[in-house]
């Protein structure tokens, strides 16, 4: 009987309407705290913009179990995360490769991944030649 009032109905949508706010604003800041993390180069500017846009739109959905919707963790600590799991999971093959049930070994492959995924973006944050 409730669920059906009328009251309650425009309480829900003032609620999703104040969700949806809070939402674009966090996005907004999470994809700054992105642009700042990435730190490229003047030379990649429009890279920057892109690789932001697409990390926003994969870590920040509700529901999308990434660490950007943890709220044990700073938002620029969140960005950090986020933009090496992007680029684990998109720009390596760590989806692809198998790995030997032996305690640790996924933890070691992360570890290389993260390894190759700094000196990548250690290349583009310095303006040298990128040939990925």
């Amino acid at each position: 009987a409730q669920r059906a009032d009328p009251k309650h109905q425009k309480k829900l949508a003032q609620v999703k309407v104040r969700r949806e706010a809070k939402e674009t604003v966090f996005g907004e800041d999470f994809q700054q705290a992105i642009i700042q993390f990435l730190n490229f180069d003047q030379r990649y500017h429009l890279l920057v913009e892109q690789l932001s846009k697409l990390i926003k739109g994969h870590a920040v959905p509700i529901g999308s179990g990434t660490v950007a919707r943890s709220s044990s963790v700073t938002l620029d600590d969140k960005a950090a995360l986020a933009v090496m799991a992007w680029m684990r999971h998109q720009a390596g093959a760590y989806d692809s490769t198998s790995v030997a049930r032996v305690k640790s070994a996924r933890r070691e492959l992360r570890r290389q991944i993260a390894r190759q995924s700094e000196r990548i973006l250690a290349k583009y944050r310095s303006g040298d030649d990128v040939d990925y």
